[in-house]
């Protein structure tokens, strides 16, 4: 075989190529693999959904349920994907979860420090930090409280990752109220 597809295009054996058309039953592009038989392979279909809504949705259900009690079953059903669509996006559970944390780290709780970060900020910042904080707490109908704390509580003894996030969390907040 010299390597080439009947229409042409140079394909090395065995591996994944994009083929535009290949006979006249394709129409848009598709992901094949041609075999040493020559034979037409489909790889498994393109992702077809959204990491970061995929991730939002795992951050909720690890911040309702903690680790342990999330099963991946559950994390499937949640994030309508299978189990092999979530570990070729994520990795394993661990990874999610770290993923999830990471995730209410940038935006949950970014979102809580930033009146701290204002130039000159002093006592009436840090007061409506502490004001803002209570108010986001007590205001979530779950009653899910702080993730990152839940995390810490649930795994920090057994998670270096976990541990990390909230010395940093702390000690950024703690150099922001300071100065």
């Amino acid at each position: 075989w010299d390597g080439k597809m009947d229409n042409g295009q140079s394909v090395a054996s065995g591996r994944y190529v994009y083929i535009s058309d290949i006979g006249e039953s394709f129409e848009k592009k598709q992901m094949v693999m041609i075999n040493r038989r020559r034979r037409i392979q489909h790889m498994a279909r393109p992702k077809e959904f959204s990491v970061d809504e995929a991730l939002e949705n795992a951050m909720h259900l690890f911040w309702a349920g903690g680790y342990h009690a999330t099963s991946t079953r559950k994390i499937e059903k949640q994030l309508g994907l299978g189990r092999q669509s979530i570990y070729n996006a994520f990795g394993d559970k661990e990874a999610l979860y770290h993923a999830s944390i990471n995730r209410y780290e940038t935006t949950i709780l970014r979102q809580r420090v930033e009146v701290l970060q204002v130039p000159g900020s002093g006592r009436r910042e840090v007061v409506r930090f502490l004001a803002g904080l209570v108010e986001f707490l007590d205001g979530d109908p779950n009653r899910r409280g702080c993730f990152l704390v839940n995390a810490i509580a649930e795994c920090a003894e057994n998670d270096a990752v976990v541990l990390e996030s909230a010395r940093a969390y702390t000690r950024t907040t703690g150099d922001l109220i300071a100065s």
